[in-house]
């Protein structure tokens, strides 16, 4: 087709031709994981930065990982020079030294474009894999699980994931309540609902998972760089693992502890226990 010089239209006069725009960047999805210690947290980051385009999983910029949501105030303080504390000392790295910009984070943020993932296991399998990691941590396999530890282990479940489930949607509009086992069940499913919910673009024609053990990750740590030599054993995360250390008078102190609570209601199909484990069936 030809075009007149001075009108840019064609000798028909029907169409202007202008000129093709160059394809626009996919807009980066930030993605804050929430989760108690134990829950999966470093895998989920490994499973949403290997599957989605542009993604990017935020932890100390928008606060703990571990703690209750308060992304906002978390920001700020980064921003003003790693102002937040962790761990018991400054934040270990600067705005600088991030692989993604924070005005765009921060801007992302505060539109309510930014997703929010909250990682759960049931809390009987959790209570036997928190447990295996203190007396890792401990140096010490002997480590009891009295009913003290259990009212402690317990709380801590409780406490922190009623802190996630109410928290995180005054943040994060789009956010979704990860099921550990359900994920370890029928994965394509899981992330299937995960891209729906979180409106987030598949980088692959198939789901990538790993059967690799997580390292402990961080912001300066790619998620390429998370997976160990060590197999991840799914035995380790059932109900039938977590009976070899729960008795059933244990686990009546964790029922006890959960009926005694106001539980928020979507936290209570992961809090339940099988009858038939307090009965030492």
């Amino acid at each position: 087709m030809t075009t007149d010089a001075a009108s840019g239209r064609s000798p028909s006069g029907w169409r202007r031709l202008l000129p093709r725009r160059a394809a626009r960047p996919p807009r980066t999805a930030f993605v804050k994981v929430y989760g108690v210690q134990r829950s999966g947290t470093n895998w989920m980051r490994f499973v949403i930065e290997q599957n989605f385009v542009s993604t990017h999983v935020v932890d100390l910029p928008l606060g703990s990982k571990h703690a209750a949501p308060d992304p906002v105030t978390a920001i700020e303080a980064f921003r003003d020079g790693g102002g937040e504390r962790y761990e018991g000392g400054p934040l270990p790295f600067q705005p600088s030294e991030l692989d993604y910009d924070v005005d765009e984070l921060e801007a992302s943020l505060r539109r309510g474009d930014a997703r929010a993932v909250v990682v759960i296991k049931s809390l009987v399998p959790w209570l036997a894999s928190y447990h295996r990691y203190r007396r890792l941590k401990a140096k010490n396999q002997q480590m009891e699980l009295t009913p003290k530890v259990v009212e402690i282990y317990t709380n801590l479940w409780i406490e922190r994931n009623s802190a996630f489930v109410l928290g995180v949607p005054e943040h994060f509009p789009r956010w979704l309540l990860a099921d550990h086992a359900a994920f370890l069940s029928d994965f394509d499913a899981q992330m299937e609902h995960m891209a729906s919910t979180l409106e987030l673009v598949g980088a692959h024609p198939t789901w990538v998972n790993t059967d690799k053990a997580m390292k402990r990750g961080g912001d300066l740590v790619s998620s390429d760089d998370l997976e160990t030599t060590r197999p991840f054993r799914p035995e380790t995360q059932t109900v039938e693992s977590a009976s070899e250390l729960l008795t059933p008078e244990t686990l009546q102190t964790v029922t006890d502890l959960v009926e005694a609570t106001d539980l928020p209601p979507i936290l209570a199909p992961f809090a339940a226990i099988d009858p038939t484990l307090l009965d030492g069936e």
